[in-house]
């Protein structure tokens, strides 16, 4: 994409329609000398009080910088709306601002952008989707436009903002939205309880997008795939969020219906889409209704992340996934981390996030990039390709800010601190039982400042917490039994026995 303007005479001053991002500018013919004192350019982002964003250092300095690589990536990618990407589409995608605003409120204490995102989607619904679907894009002129799978998306994220703020009144205004979209889904459910070929969207978004550009799909099989098993797990996730947004509305019945409908859901995943070893197929094939042979990433990380999966599997869940390695794409890089992180494998998301030498943010900045890519190697037809095989008239994006979404996996794996109650009233500090040797940081909740600092020293670790006023931590420390601490720094020492 390029941007061209005339110079005229005089002091000139470009005033774009739209967004301008480049990595580099180029004034051809000036007539005179230009000195770099003499071009400058203003960034725009949402209204994020940079005091308030998180901090995060380690004993590895790639995780460091991949940290700020994500960080920078969801601020950029926050302007008057989220943006699929600040030098190209300048839509508010459903999917890419979800992702964004899991970042933005977690690492920069945004709030504002989110609350307006989501009630322009509910505004969305409203305007073209009788059967409970939301616009993949919106605001914008696409008219009516949507994928699937982004709408089943919309109710965790109206929780995951509840969450973090404890404000009941926007779950008040988007709880009829959330109840069309769990009409949407159970509308979609045939007689093996799944849901089945989830209506709308078109071409390679059809029936959903389980993950983009295509060559993040790896080897997930979406042809011939009528049951998806990443669209039912996010369909159970879906009903959870709505059951949670009823219960905040005081409507119990609904609530319990949802709940009901989730656990329905759970279990005919589980029966149909488990083989006997327990990993999950990718779905069932819509020529003969069997299980299709292929078990992706894709299918046991969203099973585990939309707590699908009994805990019992997730020993061997989680080590399956560890040892493929990467194979999800920026796209759903935080369901990936999620799962990890559930099943107790802070060790692979650390290197995960730090391989320079496989696809992952790690490798992005050892080829020079300063913000994350819309795939892990831009232009490849396939994973896992060779920068001799990269089509440079592809159009995917080099400033694409749905992969920071990846940084919960460093602040809630890593550092350890997770909200656990709706405006951070109880949160849980838990650093990782290996991996790194120490960390350090500070995440602001709506309720002030956590601080976190722990290191490892042989077997034993020391952690320090400060926890603001009315909120409490409970802390769990690697071979320990949990200990409830209130505002104020505390100092433990634990060596395992």
């Amino acid at each position: 994409m390029r941007f061209h303007y005339v110079q005229k005479s005089g002091r000139q001053i470009a005033e774009p329609f739209t967004y301008w991002g480049w990595r580099y500018l180029e004034v051809s013919d000036p007539g005179e000398h230009l000195a770099d004192g003499q071009i400058t350019a203003v960034t725009q982002a949402t209204d994020v009080r940079p005091t308030e964003a998180a901090t995060f250092a380690s004993s590895s300095p790639v995780l460091d910088a991949v940290f700020q690589l994500m960080q920078r990536s969801a601020l950029l990618s926050a302007q008057n709306v989220f943006l699929d990407t600040p030098t190209r589409e300048k839509g508010q995608f459903l999917g890419d601002t979800i992702d964004q605003s899991f970042a933005t409120m977690e690492s920069l204490g945004e709030r504002s952008l989110t609350r307006q995102a989501i009630v322009e989607f509910i505004h969305s619904q409203a305007r073209y989707w009788p059967n409970g679907a939301l616009n993949a894009v919106y605001p914008n002129g696409d008219g009516k436009r949507d994928i699937p799978d982004y709408t089943e998306m919309f109710p965790e994220w109206v929780m995951r903002y509840h969450q973090m703020t404890g404000d009941d009144s926007l779950v008040v205004q988007a709880f009829p939205t959330m109840k069309r979209v769990a009409g949407y889904i159970t509308a979609a459910i045939d007689s093996t309880g799944l849901v089945h070929q989830l209506p709308g969207g078109s071409g390679q978004y059809a029936h959903g997008i389980i993950d983009w550009p295509p060559a993040m799909r790896y080897d997930t099989v979406v042809q011939d795939n009528g049951s998806r098993t990443v669209v039912n797990a996010l369909a159970v996730g879906a009903m959870r969020a709505v059951a949670d947004a009823a219960v905040v509305v005081g409507d119990t019945v609904a609530a319990d219906e949802y709940r009901r409908q989730a656990e329905s859901l759970t279990a005919a995943m589980n029966a149909l889409l488990r083989e006997p070893a327990g990993r999950y197929s990718d779905g069932l094939a819509l020529s003969t209704g069997k299980q299709i042979p292929n078990f992706s990433q894709h299918a046991q990380s969203f099973p585990v992340a939309y707590g699908v999966a009994p805990v019992s599997a997730y020993p061997a869940l989680g080590a399956y996934i560890r040892d493929l390695g990467m194979r999800q794409g920026p796209m759903t890089f935080r369901q990936l981390l999620a799962a990890l992180h559930r099943t107790g494998q802070s060790e692979a998301i650390f290197r995960l996030l730090t391989n320079t030498d496989a696809d992952g943010p790690a490798q992005t900045l050892a080829e020079g990039g300063t913000f994350l890519w819309e795939q892990w190697t831009p232009g490849c037809a396939v994973a896992g390709c060779t920068g001799t095989q990269v089509n440079q008239n592809s159009s995917e994006s080099f400033s694409h800010g749905w992969g920071a979404a990846g940084i919960s996996g460093i602040l809630q794996s890593l550092l350890g601190l997770e909200v656990v109650s709706p405006g951070a009233a109880t949160v849980r500090i838990a650093p990782p039982a290996n991996g790194l040797q120490h960390a350090r940081g500070t995440v602001w909740t709506e309720r002030g400042p956590v601080g976190i600092a722990w290191a490892r020293s042989g077997r034993s670790i020391t952690l320090d917490v400060n926890v603001p006023v009315n909120v409490t931590a409970t802390v769990v420390l690697p071979g320990s039994r949990p200990i409830t601490v209130g505002s104020g720094r505390t100092h433990l020492r634990v060596t395992p026995g």
